[in-house]
This record gives C-alpha cells, sequence and structure tokens, in this order.
C-alpha cells in the first residue's frame, strides 16, 4: 500500500501554489475570480484528467486490448491528476494538511480492507476505476489513485519524480505561449 506522507503532501500543495499564483499573474485572474468563478473549470479539468488517467490503464478495462501499457505515460497521467487535486485541495483550504493526508491513508486502509471482505471480493478493478472516476470526494479520490498505482507496483518514489517532471513542464509551458 502506498502511503502518502504529509511531506511530500506539502511539497505537492506549496509547488502547485506556485503553478497556480504564475498562472494567475500570467492571465490577471483575481484571487475572487480564482476561489469562486472558476471552481467549475477546475472540477472539470480534473475529471478531463482522471479520464486521461484511466485511458492509460487500459489492461483493466479495455478486455480487447492486449498492448502493454505505457508506465511512463500512466505516471504521467497520475501526475496531472495529483496537480488538479491540489488545486482543488488548496481552494478548499483544509484545517491542516496531515489531517488531510491521516483521512486519505485511512480511507485507503478502509477500502483496501473492504475490498478484501468476502462480501465485496466481486469488486474489480474495472469497478475502482469507475468508482475513481464518479467519485467527488478529494481525499477518496487520492486514495483511489494511490490504490490504482499500487496495483501497478509504482511506490511513492516514483509519483514524486513524475510529479517533478510534469510540475517542470507545466512552468515551461507557462513561460512560453502554452
Amino acid at each position: 500500500m502506498i502511503n502518502m506522507t504529509t511531506d511530500l503532501f506539502n511539497k505537492f500543495s506549496e509547488q502547485q501554489h506556485i503553478i497556480d499564483y504564475t498562472i494567475q499573474e500570467k492571465h490577471g485572474i483575481s484571487d475572487l475570480e480564482w476561489k469562486l468563478v472558476l471552481t467549475d473549470n477546475h472540477y472539470i479539468a480534473l475529471k478531463v484528467e482522471m479520464a486521461e488517467f484511466i485511458n492509460e490503464c487500459y489492461d483493466i478495462w479495455k478486455y480487447w486490448k492486449t498492448k502493454e501499457i505505457d508506465k511512463t505515460k500512466l505516471l504521467d497521467e497520475a501526475a496531472d491528476v495529483i496537480h488538479f487535486l491540489h488545486l482543488l485541495i488548496n481552494k478548499s483550504k483544509p484545517r491542516s494538511n496531515s489531517d488531510f493526508v491521516s483521512r486519505i491513508n485511512r480511507t485507503q486502509s478502509d477500502l483496501y480492507f473492504e475490498l478484501s471482505t468476502d462480501n465485496l471480493r466481486r469488486t474489480t478493478l474495472p469497478a475502482i476505476l469507475n468508482i475513481f472516476l464518479n467519485y467527488e470526494n478529494l481525499n477518496k479520490t487520492y486514495a483511489l489513485l494511490l490504490i490504482i498505482l499500487d496495483h501497478y507496483g509504482f511506490t511513492l518514489e516514483d509519483i514524486e519524480k513524475a510529479y517533478d517532471i510534469k510540475n517542470q513542464i507545466n512552468h515551461e509551458r507557462q513561460a512560453g505561449n502554452y
């Protein structure tokens, strides 16, 4: 099981704040507009990134496709999901990041327990992907993302590295005319 750490969560939140501030400044977006007006846009972006991530998990649900998955691309899409999760988490201003991390890890633990009980053994990976795509609670979405990444054998270090690479790309894009 991949357990999120408060240190890494804080790093992701801080890095997201920096890129969000850069975007706000570049596009002249006020704090009020960012926090209230653009919230639906941010949830749409999160859902799109979640769908792109699920599309890279095609070995789970595209039974007709035999091509081996590209783990680099899968992690890249996971990093996009993490960026938008942290954008929305930062906007919601949790009481403390350590409490939020505890809820992510507790939720993940509870989900693993539920998935291992006899009456829920029929829950399949496609069902987990579907729950992930349709759930709107940010800590449960985060927990499900970590469960899926754990299925593929990724570590927290793999996730951090992918995030760092994507974060650098996002900064380069903002420096250009993206």
